[in-house]
């Protein structure tokens, strides 16, 4: 059975983690392969670990960013190729907005396989590019054969709300064993970063306008200018704005207080080395980081405009990106205020459906249910 999962960017972040986690869990035999394709490859990372799976990575278009619609256009032709070379019966896409159905549509149009449409974010970056997805989330309606997506946001986002009914919520699978609290983790990375008995602020997420670091950066100032002395800040990833955050964060004057981490196979050390972990997003589908901090036990303060399906802890709270720096670090001494314990989350978030064993299997009988294994359609 020939499968192809399908993205646009591949970059170090939630899509791409969700994808290998999947992969790291089927078993990929002579009877099974999966290839992953990609328009655009940004990340090395995940080379070494797709190649011991035995899985190819297919680039369309380059390893370097390119303009948008460029893009779109040169990829769709390799990909219209591809799909008329190999003969796959799965094709499952992966997608950020509804842009990405044109590679639906062309599947659609060459090949006889069951396209399985899966969303994964919950907004667009500006007014231009949701009325663009609005568009072609109607004009291309009729491309998927099954509609996944993280969340009830992320199903909103890509499929018209006729649809809404057929869209099955996928949950963004982990490994939670290994995201489980370790306070042997705690200890070595802690005394690695040299940072003594100082509250560690963790975020996770590559430096770009969603994530909104800048706002996570008066956020920590005013923190700091609270609790001189006693607190760090840690930023996990990386992303083309990171030099203007570096910069404001000289301009704030908080700079000596942060610690940066490229990318990283320790998430889930770090994660037991921190002390809160927050998440200012001005959206997300529903991020696989607040789910491996929540299965980390770690108190998290999101936004508000993150889906409240990613709750899966008592201590778990939100928060309106409208309000100030100021209420945010009030918001931050009022949940450390509080008394916050390890606690194993591992059987609470097992029952909720977010071991990554169970979704990959899951996802795996999607493949083979109904699937279509006629040959490609003639040009």
């Amino acid at each position: 059975m020939n499968i192809m999962i399908f993205t646009e960017q591949w970059v170090n972040g939630g899509v791409a983690s969700f994808i290998v986690n999947i992969l790291k869990n089927v078993d990929i035999s002579d009877d099974l392969k999966i290839d992953v394709v990609v328009s655009e490859k940004i990340t090395d990372f995940y080379d070494d670990t797709l190649k011991s799976l035995g899985v190819e990575l297919i680039c369309l278009v380059c390893n370097k960013r390119t303009n948008p619609l460029v893009r779109l256009i040169k990829s769709s032709q390799k990909f219209k190729q591809i799909i008329l070379k190999r003969n796959y019966q799965v094709i499952h896409f992966n997608l950020c907005n509804a842009v990405g159905l044109v590679y639906g549509k062309i599947a659609q149009k060459y090949c006889r396989s069951k396209r399985i449409v899966h969303s994964h974010n919950s907004m667009v970056g500006s007014k231009a590019k949701l009325l663009m997805n609005n568009i072609f989330r109607e004009f291309f309606s009729d491309v998927p054969d099954n509609r996944y997506a993280c969340s009830d946001y992320a199903a909103e986002l890509l499929f018209p709300s006729k649809f809404l009914n057929t869209v099955e919520i996928i949950n963004n699978g982990i490994d939670l064993q290994k995201f489980r609290y370790n306070n042997n983790d705690r200890e070595e990375i802690r005394r690695r970063l040299d940072i003594g008995s100082k509250v560690l602020i963790c975020h996770i997420g590559r430096y770009i306008k969603q994530k909104n670091h800048r706002f996570l950066l008066e956020i920590y100032s005013s923190i700091k200018n609270r609790y001189p002395n006693k607190t760090k800040l840690l930023l996990i990833g990386e992303g083309h704005l990171e030099e203007y955050i570096d910069k404001y964060a000289r301009e704030l004057e908080i700079d000596n207080d942060i610690i940066k981490i490229k990318n990283t196979q320790e998430v889930y050390a770090y994660l037991s080395a921190s002390d809160f972990f927050m998440l200012p997003s001005l959206f997300e589908g529903l991020p696989i980081v607040g789910v491996e901090a929540q299965a980390n036990g770690l108190p998290c303060l999101f936004s508000d405009t993150i889906t409240k399906q990613v709750k899966l802890i008592d201590s778990t709270q939100f928060l309106s990106i409208e309000q100030t720096a100021e209420a945010w670090c009030e918001k931050f001494t009022e949940m450390m205020n509080q008394k916050n314990i390890r606690e194993n989350c591992y059987d609470k978030l097992f029952s909720e459906g977010f071991d990554i064993v169970s979704v990959s299997k899951k996802i795996l009988q999607s493949y083979k249910e109904d699937s279509l294994c006629e040959q490609n359609l003639e040009v």
